[in-house]
């Protein structure tokens, strides 16, 4: 069970996830808008699994579908060149 990890992992988890975040907002032209989207983002998902919210697995639609389609299109926006007018 996840009371069982080392504190160690806790930690190395939010450096990964602040690393993730740093170098999305530099790989992508710093977009500031879009990286505290992301940051928002992670922070709702953080509150909906800390509160057990994706332990419900027999609903219909499945709930972590709300994890991986919203993810996945942020991503793909992010990840689109700039329109330039």
């Amino acid at each position: 069970m996840i009371e069982n990890l080392p504190n160690w992992i806790e930690l190395l988890f939010l450096i990964t996830w602040v690393l993730t975040v740093v170098l999305f907002h530099f790989s992508n032209g710093k977009p500031t808008k879009l990286t505290l989207l992301v940051i928002l983002w992670s922070a709702l998902q953080s509150v909906l699994a800390y509160f057990g919210f994706y332990q419900i697995t027999d609903s219909l639609p499945p709930r972590f579908g709300l994890v991986l389609i919203p993810s996945a299109l942020l991503i793909v926006f992010g990840l689109l060149p700039k329109q330039r007018k």
